[in-house]
């Protein structure tokens, strides 16, 4: 019983911290500048023609986090 229980928290916590929101993307893309930013974006734009339905909900957020950092950084 307490083997079920430990395998069952190991796999259900990697679930948990895959998930990144808006903010986790604005401190991984921080240090780009403008021009990298402007890449990222059509990168982005170009993978999410072709993404699954969850591959476009993270490119969404990291498109958010680019267009918050391209508005901070007056690009």
């Amino acid at each position: 019983m307490k083997l079920n229980m430990v395998i069952l928290l190991f796999t259900l916590l990697p679930m948990t911290t895959i998930a990144k929101s808006v903010d986790g993307y604005i401190n991984d893309f921080q240090y780009l500048s403008c021009y990298g930013i402007k890449n990222k974006q059509s990168d982005l734009k170009k993978k999410y023609v072709m993404a699954s339905k969850n591959g476009k909900k993270r490119i969404n957020k990291q498109l958010k986090a680019l267009k918050k950092l391209k508005k901070a950084n007056r690009c």
